[in-house]
């Protein structure tokens, strides 16, 4: 089913120009982001689809309300419920070098597996309602967290939440300074206008929509969907393996954790420290613009494959 994305790459590349341009792995913020410009992206069949499994849905909240209203809201759902941890991320051993295949290491669900079963239950009509939608809201989610370089990395660690940062940021470690720093102070509130101050939560991030779709280079599009989910997390392991990075360092065979310690030894008295400063952010925040554009793209790609009749 997934090979069926190279078939809709001209599908997105006519949207882009037809069309109207308008935390866990990323923040609230960055989900939230991929899944509404995926959502932008669709053509008007998958989602009149799409949002017939939203309308149609039976998951209510406390108030006999639809718990997940929208779809872009609803990609924040395997944070919520957190009952599939191992398919949120992928670790490789630190002496692989890149990556070249789409199994998962170690015989272990990961986020390569997750993101196959949940195209499958997608487009399954067989299958009732809810959950072709938890597939649906799944899918948004995995297909964020695998372009989150820190969800692509090393278990010892845990994707750098082990790796200490002092300096910019509120974040207390490197993964959430990808997770949340970069996007906040680098994406959604780069481009605001007089009266943001007035926007409500998630306005900053439908407004950050706005100009990476309209940024987005059809060409490039038609790239980034010709693509395969392993392929994806290629991209991301070579990125966290760069020296400018800080999350691993180069030595003999492997991407250490020190200088000193192959891999981390969970000793918080080794804990290595990153310093962060507006220079890093400046240098990773177009990484992370590029991340969630594609991301978004991907998504909307993958769904048609799977929502196509």
């Amino acid at each position: 089913m997934l090979n069926q994305m190279r078939d809709l790459a001209l599908i997105i590349m006519a949207l882009t120009w037809v069309l109207p341009s308008q935390a866990q792995a990323w923040s609230k913020f960055g989900h939230v982001l991929v899944c509404e410009i995926a959502y932008r992206q669709l053509t008007d069949d998958a989602r009149d689809k799409l949002n017939a499994l939203i309308e149609n849905q039976s998951f209510e909240d406390e108030h006999g309300d639809q718990l997940y209203p929208s779809f872009n809201h609803g990609c924040l759902r395997e944070d919520q419920v957190r009952q599939r941890p191992s398919e949120h991320y992928i670790n490789y051993p630190r002496d692989w070098s890149r990556v070249d295949n789409a199994q998962c290491p170690g015989g272990r669900d990961c986020l390569l597996s997750a993101i196959e079963l949940d195209a499958e239950r997608l487009g399954d009509t067989s299958l009732p309602n809810d959950e072709r939608l938890a597939a649906a809201l799944a899918l948004g989610h995995w297909i964020g967290d695998i372009h989150q370089p820190m969800h692509v990395s090393f278990s010892d660690d845990r994707g750098g939440n082990s790796v200490n940062k002092r300096g910019r940021c509120g974040a207390s470690n490197l993964h959430a300074v990808w997770d949340r720093c970069l996007v906040e102070r680098r994406v959604i509130f780069v481009r605001e206008p007089a009266n943001a101050d007035e926007y409500a939560e998630f306005t900053p991030m439908y407004r950050a929509a706005d100009w990476m779709i309209e940024d987005a280079v059809p060409d490039a599009i038609m790239g980034w969907v010709a693509t395969e989910p392993w392929e994806w997390a290629a991209e991301s392991f070579d990125q966290i393996r760069q020296a400018e990075v800080h999350y691993c360092i180069k030595k003999e065979d492997a991407c250490w954790y020190s200088e000193t310690l192959r891999s981390y030894d969970g000793d918080e008295d080794n804990q290595r420290t990153v310093v962060m400063d507006e220079a890093y952010l400046d240098r990773f925040g177009p990484v992370v613009i590029s991340r969630l554009t594609q991301a978004g793209y991907r998504l909307a790609a993958t769904m048609e494959a799977a929502l196509s009749d």
